[in-house]
């Protein structure tokens, strides 16, 4: 049965309880289903974007991918790749990825050249389009382009791209979007994308080997993931509970509408390689020692992969709260070091625990501290740096200790 893993990690637990102002509670929920990955083979067509807009770094790239990709699939999955300018041709047929084939594919990749204007809606409608008699598996294309349309009317074109990636949601199949270059057509690539709950969109700038590999894992780890499309998720502050912002991460950074301490959030598709963030600022206003609920979610979404099967869950967030501020700053040193993951809503989460902590230092008297954690905080807004506690140096036994300690929060990135 499919599930979905629902992990909180709080600013801090315990949290002060502030009896005058209130205690500000920042928390992020990691979202992920827990299902298998897809063990029917893939049908994949690519659309490669070889016009005179990616000639140069940015064809080089394109290709580099598009090589690895092939080279990643079983061979029992089937696949073809197109290439498009102001035309589009089949440059390798739809067919079962035996040796001899994923060879010739590879040569036809590598053989082509940028020139020519851009038309982005034919290729996709005719990847969407191409039958296959030997296969019933749902369709799903990748295509690879810096979104930049250059023939006849753009805004025609656009379009016509959109409608093309409904088609293939209609259909039953998937789009996955790469855009190239550090110019591409962000906007464009995104509204394509929005056509389905299960597309997705990543992107790649640089011939850097390690870079590049690192993208194509992510995008093969979601052409081999089932997924939980349409994934709805609504939440409900309680009583006594201010909620001041909701922010998520997938497919992108968006802060989304709170009223009434309610939010609703479409999440699209998710898979078990590409998790669902949510960074959440709450005032908690007359906080008590002990435990406390302050909001519930509820989730509900399409299991898509082998077999299709709804799934609905809800998950409480509660929190510890401490008069002791001693104990509230161990634990916020504990969830500094603990964000030091590759996340956005984690650097976020750990820029306002550099303020928690400060002012929470300052009340127990630690000076020395309270200036590390300031610094730290404006060294994280400058330039990303990420900080963590040097145990080798201190341990937590000697917080709220008068004794200047050498404690870099400011060194290490993230």
């Amino acid at each position: 049965m499919a599930q979905l893993c629902v992990q909180t990690i709080y600013g801090q637990d315990p949290a002060y309880a502030d009896p005058r102002t209130g205690t500000l509670v920042n928390a992020i929920v990691r979202i992920t289903p827990e299902i298998p990955d897809v063990s029917t083979p893939l049908n994949i067509i690519w659309v490669q974007d070889r016009s005179g807009s990616m000639k140069g770094e940015k064809l080089k790239q394109s290709k580099t991918v598009l090589k690895k990709l092939i080279d990643g699939l079983d061979r029992n999955d089937r696949a073809g790749v197109i290439a498009f300018n102001q035309e589009h041709e089949i440059i390798a047929p739809l067919k079962t990825m035996r040796a001899h084939y994923r060879r010739m594919a590879k040569i036809a990749v590598k053989r082509m050249g940028a020139k020519g204007a851009t038309r982005l809606s034919a290729p996709l409608l005719e990847a969407v389009s191409l039958k296959d008699e030997e296969s019933q598996i749902p369709r799903t294309v990748v295509m690879l382009t810096d979104g930049l349309s250059q023939c006849g009317s753009v805004k025609h074109d656009e379009e016509q791209l959109i409608r093309a990636a409904q088609k293939l949601y209609r259909e039953g199949g998937r789009l996955i979007m790469i855009g190239i270059g550090a110019d591409y057509n962000s906007d464009l690539l995104e509204r394509v994308c929005e056509a389905g709950p299960d597309f997705e969109m990543f992107h790649v700038s640089t011939t850097n080997p390690a870079e590049i590999d690192e993208v194509t894992r992510e995008v093969m780890c979601e052409l081999r993931s089932a997924s939980i499309g349409n994934l709805q998720i609504a939440g409900q502050v309680a009583r006594g509970v201010e909620l001041k912002s909701v922010t998520s991460f997938t497919p992108t950074q968006r802060p989304h509408e709170v009223k009434r301490g309610k939010f609703s959030i479409n999440s699209g598709s998710l898979s078990k390689h590409r998790g669902q963030h949510l960074l959440f600022e709450m005032l908690v206003k007359n906080p008590k020692v002990g435990s406390r609920n302050l909001m519930t979610l509820a989730m509900k979404g399409v299991r898509r992969g082998d077999s299709v099967e709804e799934i609905s869950m809800s998950h409480v967030l509660s929190l510890r709260f401490t008069t002791n501020p001693k104990d509230a700053v161990k634990q916020t040193e504990k969830e500094v070091q603990d964000c030091i993951i590759r996340a956005e809503a984690h650097r976020k989460m750990k820029n306002k625990l550099y303020d928690v902590a400060a002012h929470l230092y300052e009340m127990i008297g630690d000076t020395f501290m309270a200036q590390q954690a300031r610094k730290a905080e404006r060294q994280a807004a400058r330039g990303g740096l990420e900080a963590i506690d040097a145990h080798r140096t201190i341990t937590t036994g000697s917080v709220g200790s008068t004794r200047a300690v050498s404690r870099d929060w400011s060194t290490r990135e993230c």
